[in-house]
C-alpha cells in the first residue's frame, strides 16, 4: 500500500492557488537512446530482472501478500524505470487493488494509479512506434529487449505467426523478423533491432568481452538464420 501511494503521490499534480503551467512530457525516444548508449547497459540482465521480479510479484499476490507483490515491482523499477514489462505489470496490480479494495477512497486512489500507468505505457509504445515504420530493416523498431518486441505487437493488435533472426555483417546489426496478421486477417512483416540485445548473447555465449566483434566489425553468425 504505501509503495502505490508514493506512486501515486509522485505522478499526481501537487495542488496549489494558481495551476502551474504543465510539464513537459517525458522524451521518451531521448531516454530509451541514452540507454542503449550507455556502455555498461545490459539488456539480458534487465530481461531477467523484468521476468524474476514479475514472476514473485505474481507470486506474492497469489498467496496473500499483495503490498510485497506490488513491492517486487518497484524495487526493480528503481534500476528500470523505461521497461515495459513492470509499468504494465504495475498498472495491473493496480487494477487488481482497485477491484479489492473496500473503501471508496482507495478504490479511486488504485483507479487512477492504474489510469497514469496505462497512459505512461501508451506513452512508451508510442515512443517506440513513432521512431520508425518498422516495415524494413532500415526502419525497425529499436526495442530494450525481446520483451519489448511482444509489448508492441500487442499494442498494435498483431499476432505474430513465425519469427526469425536476421543479422547483417555489414552494418554488424542484428534484426527480429515477425510474420504477422491483424484482426482483419490482413498479412504484413515488422522488424525490430535487437542488436544491443543479441551482442550481449553473443558476448555471453561465446565467453568473449565482445574482442571479436570489435576486430571484425560484425555480429557472429547464427547457427540458424531461422531463429534465435
Amino acid at each position: 500500500m504505501k509503495r502505490m501511494l508514493l506512486v501515486l503521490a509522485l505522478l499526481a499534480p501537487t495542488p496549489c492557488l494558481a495551476d502551474p503551467p504543465a510539464p513537459a512530457a517525458p522524451d521518451f525516444v531521448q531516454q530509451r537512446k541514452d540507454l542503449l548508449q550507455k556502455a555498461d547497459f545490459d539488456p539480458m540482465a534487465m530481461e531477467e530482472t523484468e521476468r524474476a521480479a514479475i514472476a514473485k510479484s505474481y507470486k506474492d499476490w497469489k498467496e496473500g501478500h499483495p503490498d510485497q507483490a506490488i513491492d517486487d515491482i518497484f524495487q526493480a523499477q528503481k534500476k528500470y524505470p523505461a521497461s515495459l514489462p513492470l509499468i504494465r505489470s504495475q498498472a495491473e496490480l493496480s487494477e487488481a487493488w482497485a477491484d479489492r479494495a473496500q473503501k471508496p477512497e482507495s478504490k479511486d486512489l488504485f483507479r487512477k494509479t492504474g489510469q497514469r500507468l496505462r497512459e505512461i505505457e501508451a506513452d512508451l509504445l508510442r515512443s517506440i512506434t513513432a521512431s520508425a515504420d518498422g516495415k524494413t530493416e532500415k526502419t525497425a523498431w529499436v526495442v530494450l529487449d525481446v520483451a519489448e518486441e511482444y509489448e508492441v505487437l500487442h499494442h498494435l493488435q498483431l499476432k505474430p505467426q513465425s519469427q526469425g533472426l536476421v543479422n547483417d555483417p555489414a552494418s554488424g546489426k542484428a534484426y527480429d523478423r515477425f510474420e504477422l496478421l491483424d484482426e482483419a486477417g490482413a498479412k504484413s512483416v515488422a522488424f525490430f533491432d535487437i542488436t544491443k540485445f543479441w551482442d550481449a548473447e553473443t558476448r555471453l555465449f561465446s565467453g568473449k568481452e565482445g574482442k571479436d566483434k570489435a576486430s571484425s566489425g560484425s555480429l557472429a553468425p547464427a547457427a540458424d538464420a531461422g531463429g534465435k
